[in-house]
């Protein structure tokens, strides 16, 4: 892999997080990929970024969610359940659970300053689902069903923040109290 023009130092930050997992994987630039921003491949004229492995791991992350709240709260009607699992999905508790792993140590960016605020946040959370999927390739389902459960416990276990939508929080109120759902008006 350092003859794509990649720096030893930044492989060995993988190679660290790997151990960290307890994980061995085979297949090491199916790993190294998954921390692959596109702007550091277009930076490195890469014909790989983590985006492939995102869109995989975005669906093994809904499946394993949507059968663990499922099967953790047997009373909760349809939309219990959706509300909270659209919460354990959503991009900032990806992010946290990323951030929590030191993710952020690891990514592979091409500019710096792209790694800031908003910015932050989404790439965390595309780099946990691109990981998620690059486990889910190399060990399977339970494997990556482990990892993340593992990263997510701390919503379950009520020690991280749910994130609330406040949109759906105003709309089920409108609905309940004027039988009718708010208009939306741009005002600026």
């Amino acid at each position: 892999m350092d003859r794509v023009g990649v720096d030893k130092e930044l492989l060995k930050r993988v190679f660290s997080f790997e151990k960290k997992l307890g994980l061995n994987f085979k297949n090491k630039k199916l790993l190294f990929q998954a921390f692959v921003h596109p702007s550091f491949s277009n930076r490195q004229d890469l014909s790989f970024s983590y985006e492939r492995l995102e869109f995989l791991g975005d669906a093994v992350i809904n499946l394993v969610i949507v059968e663990e709240v499922f099967r953790r709260y047997p009373n909760f009607t349809e939309g219990d359940l959706t509300k909270l699992k659209a919460s354990l999905v959503r991009e900032e508790a990806l992010a946290w659970a990323g951030e929590s792993l030191g993710l952020d140590k690891v990514v592979f960016i091409g500019d710096e300053l792209e790694f800031k605020g908003e910015a932050r946040t989404s790439i965390l959370s595309e780099v946990f689902e691109s990981v998620v999927g690059a486990i889910y390739l190399e060990f399977g389902l339970e494997k990556a069903r482990e990892f993340i459960l593992k990263s997510l416990k701390p919503f379950f276990e009520g020690k991280a923040p749910l994130a609330r939508d406040y949109k759906s929080e105003l709309q089920e109120l409108s609905q309940a109290k004027f039988s009718r759902t708010p208009f939306y008006r741009i005002v600026r």
